[in-house]
């Protein structure tokens, strides 16, 4: 009897030990199949969402194919490189002589802004004419229409006798 329950014994601790054993894997692998199961939910939601974001890019390619592309020759058309705006003064000059204004015209290249790519950059001017209010104000109605992209900052208008010297100080803006 001693040796019955002597061995009965040792299979019980056998007994518990494989249930122990099996009870702490059965724990470890739950936690693990959590863990697996939440980078999983993770990685399904990255992946939805990088989907979504490439249906939207080939939208907007397939709308720029179609449509953004025409408008690019005009863009580059009104915001020159910097090499192009040789011209500008040019141009100015057209504008005035076509309103027998006097004309003067200066760049202040110190005051310029570097263009960086995807950014525009800037160079100060100033105009000087001089003509009647008529004459001045058909010149800033056509600079509404100019070839290029330009701010106007300032306007300064001072009577001399029966003409009237107006200062036009603004920027024009150039890209890489």
């Amino acid at each position: 009897m001693a040796y019955f329950s002597k061995n009965l014994m040792f299979e019980i601790i056998i007994a518990a030990i494989l249930i122990l054993a099996f009870g702490g894997g059965i724990l470890f692998f739950r936690a693990r199949i959590s863990d697996l199961a939440g980078q999983t939910l993770k990685t399904r939601q990255l992946l939805a969402e990088r989907t979504s974001s490439l249906q939207l890019y080939s939208s907007l390619k397939t709308q720029y194919d179609g449509k953004g592309g025409k408008y690019l020759n005009v863009l580059q058309n009104i915001v020159p490189t910097r090499d192009q705006l040789i011209d500008l003064r040019q141009e100015f000059q057209l504008l005035a002589a076509k309103e027998n204004l006097d004309f003067g015209f200066a760049f202040f290249p110190g005051d310029e802004v570097t263009a960086a790519p995807g950014e525009l950059g800037a160079i100060k001017f100033n105009l000087n004419l001089k003509g009647d209010i008529d004459q001045l104000l058909n010149f800033i109605h056509s600079l509404e229409n100019f070839r290029y992209l330009i701010t106007l900052e300032s306007f300064t208008m001072n009577r001399q006798g029966s003409s009237i010297q107006m200062t036009i100080k603004g920027q024009v803006y150039f890209r890489q």
